[in-house]
């Protein structure tokens, strides 16, 4: 697996997590989704880890379990299983990700406090 790093266009581009009360809510900028060919619709989420660090992988797909909803002009999807298992307050607020981009879709890395209870 080959990663590309994705520059960045200003501080409100990166994506953000948020421990919400249930769900964790992954909110997707506007000038991101370009890069990564996403759109408001059905989604695949995969998980990996490698070393110390964890990655989400969103796709765009017909028969995907995830949905990203527009919300304003960012993408967003809410989700039990993003959640973390012991959200800090800092989480709670959200958090900026570091992303890589593929033709296919987006690779984002999660803090590494941020223990997701499948991967845990």
């Amino acid at each position: 697996m080959e990663f590309k790093p994705l520059p960045r266009f200003g501080s409100n581009v990166a994506p953000r997590l948020a421990a919400k009360a249930k769900v964790a809510t992954l909110t997707l900028p506007e000038q991101l989704l370009g890069k990564c060919g996403l759109e408001a619709g059905k989604v695949s989420v995969l998980t990996a880890v490698d070393g110390r660090h964890t990655y989400i992988r969103i796709e765009s797909t017909k028969d995907g379990d995830y949905r990203l909803v527009s919300r304003g002009k960012s993408l967003v999807l809410s989700s039990l299983e993003l959640r973390p298992t012991r959200p800090t307050a800092d989480q709670e607020k959200g958090v900026n990700l570091d992303v890589h981009s593929t033709d296919d879709g987006l690779t984002l890395r999660l803090p590494r406090d941020w223990q997701l209870p499948q991967v845990a």
